[in-house]
């Protein structure tokens, strides 16, 4: 059984001062300092429990049959202490595997957005495919860049001026206009 001196005490409670996470929990991303607030809360004050009740065991004028009947009820409320603290680092730990779990869905959904964005921002080689039969940016082997439109039964590119154009390495979507334009 550990011996709950006041010395132990203090140093329990300097200890819990200084401890942070780093280090502790793996997924970097996460912010656990609400958490280490709570148990940072709720440490100390059980030490202060164990602490109060030693004193009441102590000061109390009670005809205890033996000083094995003390440290029985010391033991008790110390369980009961413990077990309190237990059942806030149960509730922590399914709070912080929820947090990691809905952080991780909301990391996985960005990645796939990223990956959706950088597709639709992606330069097309003509030699992989070809667009349909509408206005899309293409770019020329001279480092021009032109809107056009590619004719696939003539398998023809057509400026906006309806000029012929030629020498197109790679092509890619219009960007959608700004909201109210056309």
């Amino acid at each position: 059984m550990t011996e709950f001196t006041p010395e132990w005490i203090e140093e329990q409670k300097k200890l819990m001062e200084n401890y942070t996470t780093e280090g502790v929990f793996e997924n970097p991303h996460v912010d656990y300092s609400f958490e280490l607030d709570i148990l940072q809360e709720h440490y100390p004050k059980a030490l202060d429990e164990i602490q109060r009740l030693q004193a009441i065991i102590e000061l109390a004028d009670i005809d205890y049959e033996s000083e094995h009947e003390a440290k029985e009820n010391l033991q008790m409320a110390t369980d009961t202490v413990i077990a309190c603290l237990q059942s806030h680092v149960q509730e922590l730990d399914k709070s912080l595997h929820d947090q990691i779990k809905e952080d991780a869905n909301r990391i996985d959904n960005r990645d796939k957005r990223i990956a959706e964005l950088e597709a639709a921002q992606r330069w097309i080689p003509v030699c992989e495919r070809l667009p349909e039969c509408v206005r899309v940016l293409v770019y020329m082997s001279n480092f021009y860049m032109v809107v056009a439109t590619y004719f696939k039964n003539s398998d023809t590119w057509k400026n906006d001026c309806g000029q012929y154009v030629s020498n197109i390495t790679h092509w890619r979507p219009l960007p959608k206009p700004p909201n109210g334009g056309e």
